[in-house]
């Protein structure tokens, strides 16, 4: 999520004051046309139309794995603590609301509201009628947004259920004498990076990388595990990063009395193994279907660990 608020020069005092709101939720928004670029232009020709004077400019632009609203927090503070600024302009509803609490929390502010593209200004003042239009309008957006998250719930299950698709990195991870390998250095990052990138304009999730010897060493950002006659495989951590979440998982599976084997591992032995699943702050515990040529069942040792560090991180397991 990004979010940016923007300072304008003091303005003529005798014209009424304003702040400007934009934002998008994601990248297909950007392609439809609602860009940040876009919303902002025609809400500054709108506000010099109108003769307002800008106090403020807020954006937030939200993603999938990063949602959020910050600049929209910022620009409620700022009008609870600026009562001469009693102007909001947005392009139109579904910009500014996400939800009925968004709703109230404007409805609160007691500002008048302007949306230039619908053509409809809104405050205190405003006529039942308009006021029941824009209601209609504030639970359409939100039947939207609520829209967007089951299908996301859907392709995260859909995921969760089939695991996702690895390839084979071009690039593979260096040996510890020629690099800081045991360290967050910019230059790791970069041949993660582009094998990564690699792997996603190939149609693939992400991608395994083997390290300067030819073994199995991790995925681009997250450690990586097998499963095979019930034990857990996973590479030693001598060129490339022994993640928190990796020695958490370790650890869970012990408690479970499973045997965990840290070892070389090579790419010969891929096609034995039955189940996959990488770690990561960001990945938690992914299941993955497949990498290359050789295909993984989703398990239930995968799923259990799966549901061991989801009830972990949400406190329905005892931290030991």
């Amino acid at each position: 999520m990004t979010k940016t608020s923007k300072m304008i020069p003091a303005a003529d005092p005798a014209r009424k004051r304003a702040v400007i709101y934009a934002r998008v939720s994601s990248k297909e928004q950007e392609k439809e046309g609602f860009s940040i670029p876009a919303q902002l232009k025609l809400l500054k020709e709108y506000a010099a139309a109108q003769g307002f004077a800008v106090a403020q400019e807020y954006v937030d632009v939200e993603t999938a794995k990063q949602t959020g609203r910050t600049a929209f927090g910022e620009m409620v503070a700022y009008l609870k603590a600026h009562p001469s600024t009693r102007v909001m302009l947005v392009e139109k509803t579904d910009r500014l609301y996400r939800n009925l609490k968004d709703w109230v929390t404007v409805d609160e502010l007691d500002v008048e509201v302007h949306f230039p593209k619908e053509g409809v200004v809104l405050s205190r003042e405003s006529r039942s009628s308009e006021k029941f239009m824009h209601g209609i309008k504030v639970l359409m957006a939100k039947n939207y947004i609520d829209n967007l998250s089951e299908e996301a719930r859907k392709g995260m299950q859909e995921k969760a259920e089939q695991g996702i698709r690895l390839t084979i990195a071009p690039w593979r991870r260096p040996a510890p004498y020629t690099a800081p390998t045991d360290s967050k250095a910019a230059g790791l990052y970069m041949i993660c990076m582009m094998s990564k990138k690699h792997a996603e304009n190939g149609g693939y999730d992400d991608a395994m990388m083997f390290d300067w010897r030819g073994r199995v060493a991790e995925a681009t950002g997250a450690n990586i595990f097998f499963v095979r006659d019930g034990e857990l495989h996973t590479p030693v951590p001598d060129c490339f990063l022994d993640g928190i979440t990796r020695r958490t998982v370790m650890g869970l599976a012990r408690d479970r009395g499973v045997d965990v084997k840290e070892r070389e591992i090579w790419p010969d032995e891929l096609e034995t193994f039955e189940q996959c699943f990488l770690t990561g702050t960001a990945a938690e515990v992914t299941p993955v279907g497949s990498i290359g040529p050789w295909n993984f069942e989703v398990g239930d040792l995968t799923r259990q660990l799966v549901k061991d560090y989801d009830d972990l991180v949400y406190g329905r397991l005892p931290n030991a």
